[in-house]
């Protein structure tokens, strides 16, 4: 057996701790900046008179909930000047995924880089235009973190509710 001297399984302790702190840290921000925006997120919803039945949270910044009785989509973004939309669905036409991606590489080497991915929300009344609700930036996010099933969930979610559906 190998004697180990008090003073190396100290430094090694030390050690251990120095690099592990950092990281509990960071993971005990994170959780607590998460638990503030979605306490926010539920109080903003019951502060509007919305009753969430449904929602997600995604990247720490994102939520979306849909109100059934009321029949209110409400979503938050908090890295945007808007923060909060909320959409009346019987004003809303249609919900539809837009993709903005562009490919990288040749041959077996091609890979799809996806940019941006939103739900487009249009109106039955013309002049209010449309929405965008934001799932991913590429800008902002190096990667994909599940935004893709996600937002196409939310698209089948937002047309089950419309109250003249459009069949393509």
């Amino acid at each position: 057996m190998i004697p180990i001297e008090p003073v190396s399984l100290g430094m090694s302790l030390l050690a251990i701790v120095a690099f592990i702190t950092p990281l509990i840290y960071h993971s005990n921000k994170r959780k607590r900046l998460e638990t503030g925006h979605r306490q926010r997120f539920f109080q903003a919803a019951l502060d509007q008179g919305v009753q969430l039945h449904q929602f997600d949270f995604w990247r720490g910044q994102y939520a979306i909930g849909l109100d059934e009785t009321n029949r209110i989509i409400h979503y938050t973004n908090t890295s945007s000047p808007q923060e909060l939309i909320q959409l009346q669905i019987d004003e809303i036409k249609d919900a539809y995924l837009l993709k903005s991606s562009r490919f990288k590489g040749r041959g077996r080497e091609r890979e799809e880089i996806i940019d941006r991915l939103e739900i487009q929300i249009t109106f039955w009344n013309p002049e209010t235009g449309s929405a965008r609700l934001l799932f991913f930036d590429g800008e902002r996010h190096s990667d994909l973190f599940g935004e893709g099933p996600l937002a196409k969930k939310w698209v089948q979610i937002i047309n089950a509710q419309l109250v003249h559906p459009i069949k393509d």
